[in-house]
């Protein structure tokens, strides 16, 4: 079943600390997803709630990946299965980098969810 881009846009919140006010949305632009802007020396948590896409099902396996230039760091999935968390620092001021989270189900689903982050 393929997810609509504005319900996915609605379904999946973005979370940060420090800088990024916790519940701030990913918005939506010509070339994808975007998260809010972080400091190049912020180190921050970013979570996707998957919930609401599953319908009941849980997260068995998470995966990110991340454009050369920023990096990532612990990785973990809510005590629910739900929600994946993982930590991003570094980049270079002016630069948007790809972050990509891939997930696979209890049930056998697979998803990839995409955004991009540019750091100031």
């Amino acid at each position: 079943m393929r997810v609509p881009r504005l319900f996915l846009a609605l379904c999946i919140l973005l979370v940060g600390a420090g800088a990024v006010a916790a519940g701030a949305a990913f918005s939506p632009q010509t070339d994808g997803y975007h998260a809010p802007a972080k400091g190049a020396g912020d180190v921050l948590d970013y979570s996707i709630d998957w919930s609401k896409w599953m319908a009941g099902d849980t997260i068995a396996n998470s995966a990110w990946t991340y454009a050369p230039g920023i990096t990532g760091g612990a990785e973990s999935i809510s005590n629910d299965k739900t929600i994946v968390t993982m930590w991003l620092s570094g980049g270079t001021s002016g630069q948007t980098y790809g972050i990509s989270n891939r997930i696979t189900t209890a049930g056998g689903r697979s998803k990839s969810m995409g955004f991009k982050i540019t750091v100031k």
